[in-house]
């Protein structure tokens, strides 16, 4: 054990200390002396340090764990567009909205803009968080109460804007 700053440092693993809770207290600036703009590297004094990290390794195709299941390159792709169903219905949806706001109808657009939000609001509740997709942005509670807020705020305003077809 030994104290860095006014902070103990119980490994000397600066990592695995962090890892514990244990961080040293920030140490006093020290004066740097002024940089050189010079392309002369012949005086540096210090070792550099180079750290090395393991490389993951990518599965041989068509073997456990390898998501292509085959040499086409397309599949991956079709296959992670296919599983973004829930956030393509309501995008949909909200264009679908700003059309009929944009062809002159603003109460009828924006009742399928919130029924949109609304539906994203099911999807989110009835469907796992693997399958969901883009619609999980935070826990499912509070994309779930964002999207009540927003759907309920959206009809609401279409319903109060009188004089509007």
């Amino acid at each position: 054990m030994r104290s860095v700053g006014g902070a103990e440092i119980i490994d000397e693993d600066p990592d695995r200390a962090y890892g514990r809770g244990v961080t040293p207290a920030p140490m006093a600036a020290q004066p740097q002396p002024p940089r050189r703009r010079s392309t002369d590297l012949s005086d540096l004094t210090e070792p550099i340090e180079i750290v090395a990290r393991p490389l993951r390794v990518a599965p041989e195709p068509g073997a456990p764990g390898d998501d292509k299941r085959g040499s086409d390159p397309g599949v991956a792709s079709r296959r992670s567009l296919l599983g973004e169903w829930p956030i393509a219905i309501v995008v949909a949806g909200l264009a679908t909205g700003m059309l009929v706001v944009a062809m002159g109808h603003f109460r009828a657009g924006a009742v399928t803009m919130a029924g949109a939000t609304l539906m994203a609001l099911f999807l989110r509740v009835l469907l796992p968080t693997r399958e969901v997709g883009l619609l999980a942005v935070r826990s499912r509670l509070v994309d779930v109460l964002v999207l009540a807020t927003l759907a309920f705020s959206l009809a609401l305003f279409a319903f109060q804007m009188g004089g509007l077809s």
